[in-house]
């Protein structure tokens, strides 16, 4: 897909985000919104993966760290032909849905339970490392929040994906003006300017 298609297409299913939000009168549409350029991008562009090659273990692999942003995971998913949306919108957040408010691995494309902050990177350091060893082809991918950024599981782990699997992974983080009731960088700057020198540093 060119770059305006994919951007024709975020619109399209941000718009259907509000729809199973609306219907199911609960969600996160603004960790939703924003996470959507970036899934569309590695799901129709970057990624190989689909339902014709879901259980091939060389397949791409992509965990959703943040897993609050999950009703644009699933439209993703739908999107890409996992499973009907119409099921999707009809039943999300339903009692005895299998669409639960995170990550659930018992639906097809999703690889992790996510959505306890901060475990999404240090699962996908050994999904790579994994590869790595059996000289797999594929590539690992993960989307992170800012807010799970001060989690040490995230930062003992910065350091041995810049050391041992750089060539197979990539960690995404999204950055937000405010955090809930206030303003992250107003408790602690996270990240410097220049991110990659600092995650450089931690391995030398």
């Amino acid at each position: 897909m060119e770059n305006k298609e994919l951007a024709l297409l975020s619109f399209k299913l941000r718009k259907k985000v509000l729809d199973i939000v609306y219907q199911a009168k609960t969600g996160h549409i603004g960790g939703d919104f924003s996470v959507m350029d970036i899934l569309v991008q590695l799901y129709f562009k970057q990624m190989n993966i689909s339902p014709a090659n879901w259980q091939d273990p060389e397949r791409d692999k992509f965990v959703l760290s943040k897993g609050h942003s999950v009703e644009s995971y699933y439209t993703i998913l739908a999107e890409k032909g996992f499973f009907p949306y119409e099921e999707l919108l009809e039943t999300y957040s339903c009692f005895g849905s299998r669409f639960i408010g995170h990550p659930n691995n018992k639906i097809p494309g999703v690889e992790m339970n996510s959505g306890s902050l901060g475990h999404g990177l240090s699962v996908c350091v050994g999904m790579a490392l994994a590869g790595k060893m059996d000289q797999a082809p594929y590539r690992v991918y993960t989307v992170m929040g800012d807010g799970e950024l001060a989690e040490g599981s995230v930062w003992a782990y910065v350091g041995m994906a810049a050391l041992l699997v750089s060539a197979f992974f990539t960690a995404l983080y999204m950055f937000s003006v405010v955090l809930r009731a206030y303003f992250p960088r107003s408790v602690t700057p996270l990240l410097s300017a220049d991110s990659a020198t600092e995650y450089r540093s931690l391995t030398e």
